[in-house]
């Protein structure tokens, strides 16, 4: 790989902004946050799952050139709440990303996201999944 090695490095990715992934249940305590572009938001009290903003900006590229639905459409700098039906789609996308992609950064980060999405359609409770922007 030479001097592209450090493209499949975590450390490379440590210091950026992260991409928030919350489950979120009805008996969920919430917290309120101060954002970095000055704005208060509530989300859950649970820690979330965090993705480097560049390896989500390269999962939703790959998404784009393959015109997957859900990874097409998400942006870096928005929010989302996805219900369970979407969750399924998501679920389906992210699957089909690691047969099809060789990038173990993708898949060292995917696998744990994988989890917690199975969570949220598994529960016996309504859930739904947050995703918080940088």
């Amino acid at each position: 790989m030479g001097s592209y090695e450090h493209l499949f490095n975590k450390k490379t990715y440590e210091d950026e902004e992260c991409i928030h992934f919350y489950q979120v249940q009805s008996n969920n305590t919430f917290q309120s946050i101060f954002t970095l572009d000055d704005r208060y938001i509530t989300v859950p009290e649970a820690e979330p799952y965090l993705i480097p903003e560049s390896i989500f900006n390269r999962m939703i590229c790959i998404g784009k050139a393959y015109r997957l639905h859900y990874l097409s459409l998400f942006s870096l700098y928005e929010n989302y709440e996805l219900n369970p039906t979407q969750i399924q789609s998501v679920i389906k996308e992210l699957e089909f990303l690691m047969e099809i992609v060789n990038d173990i950064l993708i898949e060292q980060y995917v696998i744990p996201l994988l989890k917690l999405l199975d969570g949220c359609i598994l529960g016996s409770k309504k859930q739904s999944l947050w995703i918080l922007g940088v």
